[in-house]
């Protein structure tokens, strides 16, 4: 990556590169539906080189992006500031994006953070004293309220829900970290491996067109496992 067009892209901003930057290159965007950057990091795409690119972009942006988050293009030494809502209407030379973050507390990495904060020799006396077995409870109880959200069709419900759910996945998983039994990226390694090997008729050459014939082959591969 060439090091000297992201000074003079921070030049043409005028900004101050954050302290917290992802750099992508913008064709790393054409395969793919959901963001490859943490929301709390402010990210700059480079290499913008098609509308049909910046379309790409925009679509998989929007997946965690609000429609009206300011964003800001660098094209032939002239910024603009527009609304991720705005951007790829028009094309006339390749340009570079700059994606302001979300703030703090939007990634999982900081909820992993501020977990592991409450496990700390400085964190929450209740929160230090858990352990699988005194959480289950919670878990149960919590996986009864995200139903009864998901029943209610609530939408600011099943919200709040889904991270009360998700707090009980990580502050287990922050557990059994320090005992040396597992972390939250070895459950998320298990579970994408899963995805992948379950969905021979997506990421790999099976042709599967119904939903019996995704049903059955996940049975066929569940009793190989």
């Amino acid at each position: 990556m060439d090091f000297s067009l992201v000074t003079s892209t921070f030049d043409t901003l005028r900004l101050t590169p954050p302290s917290k930057l992802t750099l992508l290159d913008g064709h790393l965007f054409t395969p793919l539906h959901y963001p490859p950057t943490p929301p709390d990091s402010d990210t700059l795409i480079l290499n913008i080189d098609s509308q049909e690119l910046m379309l790409q972009i925009k679509k998989v942006l929007l997946a965690v992006y609000p429609s009206e988050h300011k964003v800001f293009t660098v094209e032939e030494g002239k910024r603009k500031e527009e609304r991720l809502s705005e951007i790829g209407n028009t094309f006339s030379s390749i340009f570079n994006f700059y994606v302001p973050s979300l703030g703090e507390g939007t990634s999982f990495e900081s909820f992993a953070e501020i977990t592991a904060h409450l496990r700390a020799p400085d964190g929450c006396p209740w929160d230090k004293e858990q352990t699988h077995q005194t959480l289950r409870k919670h878990l149960l109880e919590e996986s009864y309220e995200t139903i009864s959200a998901m029943d209610s069709n609530s939408t600011t419900e099943m919200r709040e829900e889904f991270g009360d759910l998700l707090l009980q996945i990580v502050l287990n998983a922050q557990i059994g970290s320090e005992a040396g039994e597992f972390n939250s990226t070895q459950i998320i390694k298990h579970i994408y491996d899963k995805i992948i090997r379950r969905h021979p008729h997506v990421f790999g050459d099976l042709k599967l067109d119904s939903v019996d014939g995704v049903l059955a082959n996940w049975e066929k591969l569940k009793e190989k496992e």
